[in-house]
């Protein structure tokens, strides 16, 4: 699976799946919740915290400071909908945001439900073990696929009932 850019909009570019970058990672197929047309919210694979999504833009820049003034009103949208969202599914008590950039080019942010307390999902019960300090970003290891799939469905099901996110839609197939 990959994905590449097509001219939009002027000098704007929007992610399409027509060359590879390393978009591909993030499995968008599988983990995507909703997006506006710049941003696309998704689920992280690697769970730092029950809930973690990454906010990706559909734009091809790569330092927050090329972000469009219609770009940063849409993330707004996207956060709102992001804490909506965890708040409905998970009840987290606050939340934590980052833009690193370390090891993708194009710009996103890390989405961090926090939780003062233990949180049973799924198979497991999730602790937030710094909670209340700053986050580590420790290696992680990808969730398994039905964990993330739970994960998912909560959001996406949650994301359909309030009508807060344009449902991604992968282009591939049309």
């Amino acid at each position: 699976m990959t994905y590449g850019f097509q001219k939009v909009e002027g000098s704007q570019e929007k992610m399409t799946r027509t060359s590879a970058t390393d978009w591909c990672r993030f499995d968008l197929p599988l983990l995507a919740v909703g997006s506006t047309p710049s941003w696309i919210l998704s689920v992280r694979p690697a769970q730092r915290t029950l809930g973690s999504c990454l906010i990706l833009n559909q734009n091809r820049v790569t330092e927050f400071s090329q972000v469009s003034e219609r770009d940063v009103l849409e993330l707004r949208i996207v956060i709102r909908a992001f804490e909506q969202l965890a708040k409905a599914c998970f009840n987290p008590a606050r939340f934590n945001y980052v833009i690193s950039g370390q090891h993708d080019p194009l710009l996103h942010l890390h989405a961090f439900p926090r939780y003062s307390q233990e949180v049973p999902f799924g198979r497991k019960t999730w602790v937030d073990d710094r909670w209340p300090m700053f986050l580590t970003f420790p290696e992680l290891e990808s969730e398994p696929a039905d964990v993330l799939s739970a994960i998912v469905t909560v959001l996406r099901q949650g994301n359909r009932a309030h009508g807060l996110l344009a449902e991604w839609e992968d282009d591939t197939h049309s």
